[in-house]
């Protein structure tokens, strides 16, 4: 299940406190540009839940299972905004350079 918000779905509530430096603000920055008049006039928002939140380097399998078909969903959305994507032949690894740098950091 892929939760996906649009953008009066995110703006139909007041913006809540941020609690952490990595709470993404994403609502509070669609309010600052449509103030500035500069506002896009559609969003969509996918979201993955995790399996789990716990410090570390790596994706879950459930979010890394998520994946395709979150490329799926922005591929059928930007169809429908008139956008051709061509995907690849073969698609490549995810790069996650968190996970490859936690990496080089062992070695």
């Amino acid at each position: 299940d892929l939760p996906q918000f649009r953008l009066t779905d995110i703006l139909q509530h007041p913006p809540l406190a941020r609690l952490a430096p990595h709470d993404a603000g994403v609502k509070e920055a669609l309010l600052t540009v449509a103030a500035a008049g500069m506002g896009p006039r559609e969003v969509l928002l996918v979201g993955v839940v995790p399996e789990w939140i716990a410090t570390g380097v790596n994706l879950s399998a459930k979010v890394r299972a998520a994946i395709p078909p979150v490329i799926d969903l922005i591929t059928a959305e930007l169809a429908r905004h008139g956008v051709c994507v061509a995907l690849r032949p073969e698609p490549r690894q995810p790069d996650i350079w968190w996970e490859l740098a936690a990496a080089h950091a062992v070695a």
